[in-house]
């Protein structure tokens, strides 16, 4: 079996992506984990190695930004896209300059699912009409972001 490689990528407009050079320990879940679960909105998590530490933050890794991941092994396709729910530092050791040898930040996602079921809470006003236009409505809070792919 051929080595798969990954990537994550970020964006605030949902249409252009940054690749993260350094994300590891990738997690998808979708639906369930057990028989027995009731579903679940997908969602995932990854680790980013910080090279430059904190002294120059991503400032678009926050709650609320376009995240994706893809296989770019052969043609590439999209495994997971949602929204970033919540970011937390872990420091390292800091060298002398300040920057850690261990900086990394713990990203975790949710799928538009998840983002659908709390628009009531979020006073997000639904348009009127069938369940096509419905969740069309939705859909257009996620622009599309797959380059072509399918």
């Amino acid at each position: 079996m051929a080595v798969q490689t990954y990537e994550v990528a970020y964006s605030t407009d949902g249409i252009t992506y940054t690749a993260l050079t350094n994300a590891q320990t990738l997690n998808i879940n979708f639906g369930r984990q057990s028989q027995l679960d009731q579903i679940r909105a997908a969602t995932a998590s990854f680790s980013l190695r910080y090279p430059n530490g904190f002294t120059s933050p991503i400032a678009a890794l926050v709650s609320g930004t376009f995240i994706r991941f893809r296989n770019t092994t052969g043609t590439a396709y999209v495994l997971f896209y949602g929204k970033i729910t919540d970011v937390t530092a872990r420091y390292g050791i800091p060298f002398s300059g300040g920057v850690g040898n261990a900086d990394f930040l713990d990203v975790t996602c949710e799928g538009q699912f998840a983002d659908i079921g709390r628009m009531q809470g979020n006073d997000y006003v639904m348009a009127a009409g069938d369940v096509v236009t419905q969740f069309g409505s939705a859909n257009a809070r996620y622009p599309y972001p797959f380059d072509g792919e399918r």
